[in-house]
This record gives C-alpha cells, sequence and structure tokens, in this order.
C-alpha cells in the first residue's frame, strides 16, 4: 500500500486510544457530527470513510464547502484551477 494512515479517537475522559472505537455513533435517532481538520482538498476523506466502514460497520458522508466543489452543474470551485 502507499500510504498507511493510523487512526485515534478520545474517549469522553479525555484518554487517547488508538482506532475509532471512542467516536460516538448515532443512537436513537440523534445523528452525530465528525469534524475534521483537513489538508487541501481533504484527500484523506476517502481513508476515513473506509476505516469507519472497517472498524464500526458506519457509512459516513464527506461535506465540503462549495469553494472547493468542481461543479456538475458549470459550479466554478477552487478545484477547477487544478484541472
Amino acid at each position: 500500500s502507499i500510504v498507511s494512515p493510523v487512526f485515534f479517537s478520545t474517549r469522553s475522559d479525555g484518554t487517547v486510544i488508538p482506532g475509532l472505537d471512542a467516536v460516538p455513533l448515532a443512537q436513537r435517532n440523534r445523528p452525530v457530527l465528525l469534524v475534521g481538520n483537513h489538508q487541501t482538498l481533504s484527500p484523506d476523506l476517502p481513508f476515513m470513510i473506509q476505516e469507519f466502514i472497517q472498524q464500526r460497520g458506519v457509512l459516513v458522508r464527506g461535506l465540503a464547502h462549495p469553494a472547493v466543489m468542481v461543479g456538475q452543474s458549470g459550479g466554478t470551485g477552487i478545484a477547477n484551477t487544478f484541472s
């Protein structure tokens, strides 16, 4: 593999543990918002999605500001400058 990301999560008592076991999952119609600090155009998002599927059996969705989106409907985002 080209990359081998390592994930850590923090329990409510402040203990940092390897893996995603301390990340709360939605329960009883209560959603969870996962906020990450990503680099330009969030190249880490596919790795995060894959890790959540493998470790927790949960499919998470990524959101991005419209400025970074290459518009399917003719939008002009930052990503257009790199194509």
